[in-house]
């Protein structure tokens, strides 16, 4: 603070200051304009190159499902084998549809609306739920559990034995009925047993039975129910395994055999899996589930949308996607096919559409991120920085836009050369050392003045006492020679006081001569601290008891140290004189302690005590010249300021140091700290 005053002062530096960050601001202003504008046109330019990496990719993907659609044309009768033929090698193809859309005929003279229909896939056979519970063999089996105390045992035999000669879907039912009623009598092998009479083998694949006219949901029903059998006899790996197959098969199935069997996934299958620690297979079936119900949706979307549409209307192809699912929507690429005459339809998968994207993109991947409408993520990465650019798919993900992380920018900024590295550099180097010039200048002018007043301040103080003495033997002086004192006892009295005087003032200029002269140790000898503790408690413990202060010395064996003797002697008595200088006059326990110990390396001289203290400001400062602690009650003499910077020269001369810290009770602690020798 007196340094920013000091400056304030002096109009050529402040002149130098504003003109130094003037300057500097408009060349960092200059600097920084030029690489906004650097990073604007990187930006674009990269904006441009993940562009056209996304056109070429949307041409690539429309290229390969138009070519999918005419190979599904050619022969509608091989649509099955084509479509399993695509999901082997294509990750993101899903299904495929073929359907001759709503149409005009002529028929006896009248324009008449034909209904779309589809070809491909078929619906799956349907269950005649009320035939089979009509059926006959079953309504005697019912019967027969109607009668009072009917045996549960006996009821399932007439379900298995009246039925063995009727269809297969009505020995399913009496199987079905039969299995329940013996697992309910806790009888679970013969109710295996029990679906055994059905004829269908347990390991029938689901698409396998709706071949055979069977109803998927009855071939899933008889699977799952033989799975919680096996539940209940202990054998969990095979029923675990049976419930996995069952739900592969069940999510491999075409939309409309699908529709009404992908709830057995959810449960039991999911559940059982979860519930028996095959996480990681529930985990699997969780994402073929999901898909099964994008393809079901796609299929309803084209039932209830695309096929009331004339074949007129259909166009050229074209994409659409789920409006309402923001999670996994499904996305159908769909259009006309044998000159309007039939539509056909590829239902995506976009999570793999996506992922192939990202794989297209190379480097780029690792600084992109796939986002919807509202901006929330949906793949790519997650980190990077923010969102500095989107980039729009335009013909096939419409409802997704690319984006591009901050990270994306560094990149391709770290690959420039960074011209204005270097004008920045310079300018911020140039400004610092402007800076530290200026602040050196100024707190070595502050020093420089505040040095001079407290050499003022001392020269005042020791011209004073410098004139006490010498007045006194002028005057004592010309009394002797004008004889007043006549007596010889009155002489020689008179004659020592003029001795006493002259030694203080030598005291006095001895002080004034070891300002100039700085402390060193030309012959450094080893010595033992512990001699001159003692030496030291020889000389001021009488002039501690004298004063009132009760001295507790402990020195303690220490190493030798080199150095003068005498000069680290003076030091001590020094801060012991301080002490006495400065004790606290309203105390009656006014105490000092003296100890002499070893750390490390270091030998350590401390003198303690209670009496009135070194403020906080002021610990470091009071060792320097002619610098002392001002104000009212500060003991018995004041001093000059020349005894602690005397202090820290012996110390220093020594290649050691001293400070001061809080002393007992408020007072002051000195640490004279000294290397050990060896």
């Amino acid at each position: 603070m007196p340094a920013f005053k000091h400056f304030l002062k002096r109009p050529l530096l402040l002149f130098m200051a504003v003109a130094l960050l003037v300057l500097g601001g408009i060349s960092l202003n200059r600097i920084l304009t030029y690489r906004t504008d650097m990073q604007t046109h990187v930006l674009e330019d990269l904006e441009a190159q993940i562009g056209d990496r996304v056109s070429v990719w949307e041409s690539r993907v429309t290229d390969q499902l138009e070519q999918w659609l005419d190979t599904a044309a050619v022969d509608p009768t091989a649509t099955i084998r084509v479509q399993s033929t695509l999901r082997k090698r294509q990750p993101w193809f899903d299904s495929l549809y073929l359907f001759i859309p709503q149409r005009m005929v002529q028929l006896q003279q009248q324009q008449i609306q034909v209904p779309g229909t589809f070809l491909f896939p078929q619906v799956a056979p349907k269950e005649d739920t009320e035939s089979l519970q009509n059926n006959p063999c079953i309504m005697a089996a019912r019967v027969i559990w109607l009668l009072p105390d009917a045996d549960p045992v006996l009821v399932a035999s007439a379900f298995m034995n009246g039925c063995t000669e009727q269809p297969v879907a009505v020995r399913l039912v009496a199987a079905t009925e039969a299995a329940t009623l013996l697992a309910r009598a806790r009888r679970f092998d013969q109710a295996i047993k029990a679906l055994d009479t059905s004829g269908l083998s347990a390991d029938l694949p689901v698409r396998r039975g709706i071949e055979q006219g069977i109803a998927p949901f009855r071939v899933v029903v008889n699977r799952t129910q033989r799975g919680q059998l096996l539940m209940e006899l202990g054998r969990k790996d095979e029923a675990l395994d049976l419930y996995e197959q069952t739900g592969l098969e069940i999510t491999a199935l075409d939309a409309p055999s699908a529709e009404g069997v992908l709830t057995y996934v959810r449960w039991p299958v999911i559940a059982e899996l979860r519930n028996h620690g095959r996480i990681k297979d529930a985990q699997r079936m969780e994402i073929l589930l999901s898909r099964a119900e994008r393809r079901v949706r796609a299929w309803r979307e084209i039932q209830d949308r695309i096929l009331p549409r004339s074949s007129a209307d259909a166009g050229s192809a074209r994409f659409i996607y789920d409006q309402y699912e923001r999670q996994t929507p499904f996305l159908l690429y769909y259009g006309a096919v044998r000159e309007g005459e039939m539509g056909a339809a590829i239902a995506l998968d976009q999570p793999s559409m996506v992922a192939d994207f990202l794989s297209s993109m190379r480097r780029y991947h690792r600084y992109i991120t796939i986002m919807d409408s509202d901006d929330n993520y949906v793949a790519g990465v997650r980190g990077g920085g923010e969102i500095v650019a989107k980039v729009p798919f335009s013909r096939t993900l419409s409802h997704l836009s690319v984006g591009m992380r901050q990270s994306a920018l560094d990149s391709e900024l770290a690959r420039l050369p960074n011209q204005w590295v270097i004008p920045i550099i310079v300018v911020v180097f140039v400004m610092i050392l402007g800076t530290l010039a200026i602040y050196g200048q100024t707190k070595a002018s502050a020093n420089s003045e505040a040095l001079l007043l407290r050499q003022r301040a001392f020269t005042t103080r020791v011209t004073h006492e410098l004139k006490t003495p010498l007045a006194g033997i002028r005057v004592m002086a010309e009394n002797l020679e004008d004889g007043i004192w006549r007596d010889e006892a009155h002489r020689a009295e008179m004659a020592g006081r003029i001795v006493e005087e002259a030694d203080r003032l030598t005291r006095r200029i001895d002080e004034v001569l070891n300002v100039a002269r700085e402390r060193t140790v030309p012959n450094p000898e080893p010595f033992d601290p512990e001699e001159i503790a003692f030496m030291l408690i020889e000389d001021w413990g009488p002039r501690m008891e004298q004063a009132g202060i009760v001295l507790h010395a402990e020195p303690d064996l220490t190493d030798e140290i080199k150095g003068d003797p005498n000069a680290v002697r003076d030091a001590v008595a020094c801060l012991l004189d301080n002490a006495i200088k400065y004790a606290n006059e309203s105390r009656a326990d006014r105490q000092v302690w003296f100890t002499v110990t070893q750390e490390g390396k270091e030998v350590l001289f401390r003198v303690s005590d209670n009496g009135l203290g070194v403020p906080n400001d002021m610990r470091k400062s009071i060792f320097q010249q002619f610098v002392r602690v001002e104000g009212s009650n500060r003991g018995k003499s004041g001093g000059h300021g020349l005894g602690l910077s005397q202090v820290a020269q012996i110390a220093k001369a020594h290649q050691g140091r001293v400070d001061c810290t809080d002393g007992v009770d408020g007072g002051a602690c000195f640490t004279l700290r000294i290397p050990a020798l060896g």
